[in-house]
Parts: structure tokens; sequence; C-alpha cells
């Protein structure tokens, strides 16, 4: 395996775990509406966003990909 800075043919995957983890982090913290409108698809777009700002783009997350044998 292999640990990487995440880039963008990762933005779905990046934007699905960031909103699935935020809900279930806060679950008990944030009425259900709140919560509900945080989605993937504005976790992706956000994480681009981010790609696109040299400011930002240094802590971008890693992801860990299985090396082909």
């Amino acid at each position: 395996m292999q640990m990487i800075k995440a880039n963008i043919m990762d933005a779905d995957l990046v934007g699905y775990i960031h909103s699935t983890a935020w809900k279930q982090a806060y679950t008990e913290m944030f009425p259900i509406e709140y919560l509900d409108e945080d989605t993937p698809q504005t976790r992706t777009n956000e994480f681009l966003e981010a790609l696109n700002n040299k400011s930002q783009s240094q802590n971008r997350p890693c992801v860990v990909r299985r090396c082909n044998p």
C-alpha cells in the first residue's frame, strides 16, 4: 500500500468520506436538518476549490492506494 496526497482523481471519494464522517461525528450536536445540508457533492466542490487555491493545496488530505504487484 502507498499513502499519497489526494488529487483531483480522488475528489469524489474525499467528498463522500468528509461528509459522511462529519455527519456521524456531529449527529448529537447539531439538528438533523443542518447536517442534511452537508452533502458529498458540497464537500467534493470544496476540495476541488482547495486544490485550486495554492495557499490551501499544501494541506490536502492523504489517501491510501494499493500498489500493483
